[in-house]
C-alpha cells in the first residue's frame, strides 16, 4: 500500500483531539460526539495542562468545550474531506481519537495516540489518560504489516481478488 512508518515524535506542545462522525458504524450509540469530547477534555485536564486542540470531523460540527481551542486545518482542494490531517498533527504532543481511521493515520505519522480499546490502532496506542505526559510508543512494524493485510485497493476489489483470497468466488 506504499505506507511508511514515520519515527515516533514528541516535539509538539499540544494535544489534538480528532473527533469522528456520530453516524460512523464504529461509534457507540450510547453517547454523542459532543458528550464524548466533553468527557475526554475533562479527563485530560486531570493529567495535563497542555493546550487541547479539537479537530472536528470535516463533515460534522461539534461544540468546542470551554478551555479548548478549535483546530484550523489547512484546506486541500478537490479532496474527499477537504482538510490536511498532517497539518493538524503538526505541533501535537499526542493525538486522541475514539476508534476511526484518523487514529491509525496519526500512529503511522508518528504521533502518540490515545484511543478506545476498540480501535484498530489500540495495539500500538495508549488507552489510559494518566500516560498523557509519557505516552507509550511501541514498535509498530508488525502492527502495520497486519493492518495492511486487511486493506484492499479499489483495483483489487474490482477484480474480486479479496474474495478469491478467502476462497470465495464472485
Amino acid at each position: 500500500l506504499g505506507l511508511q512508518l514515520q519515527p515516533w515524535h514528541q516535539a509538539g506542545e499540544d494535544i489534538v483531539v480528532l473527533v469522528q462522525r456520530h453516524d460512523s458504524e464504529q461509534w457507540p450509540r450510547s453517547i454523542s460526539t459532543d458528550q464524548w469530547l466533553s468527557q475526554v477534555c475533562e479527563s485530560l485536564r486531570c493529567y495535563t495542562d497542555r493546550t487541547i486542540r479539537v479537530r472536528p470531523h470535516p463533515r460534522q460540527p461539534v461544540n468546542i468545550p470551554p478551555g479548548c481551542v478549535r483546530d484550523q486545518p489547512l484546506k486541500l482542494a478537490d479532496t474527499y474531506d477537504d482538510f490536511d490531517l498532517c497539518h493538524s498533527l503538526q505541533g501535537a504532543w499526542a493525538a486522541v481519537n475514539y476508534n476511526s481511521g484518523v487514529g491509525i493515520a496519526a500512529v503511522i505519522a508518528g504521533t502518540p495516540l490515545f484511543c478506545d480499546p476498540s480501535s484498530r490502532a489500540a495495539p500500538v496506542a495508549n488507552t489510559l489518560w494518566h500516560h498523557i505526559e509519557k505516552p507509550q510508543m511501541p514498535d509498530r512494524t508488525q502492527w502495520l504489516l497486519e493492518i495492511s493485510h486487511s486493506e484492499w485497493t479499489v483495483a483489487e476489489i474490482a477484480t474480486g481478488f479479496p474474495l478469491a483470497r478467502f476462497g470465495l468466488a464472485l
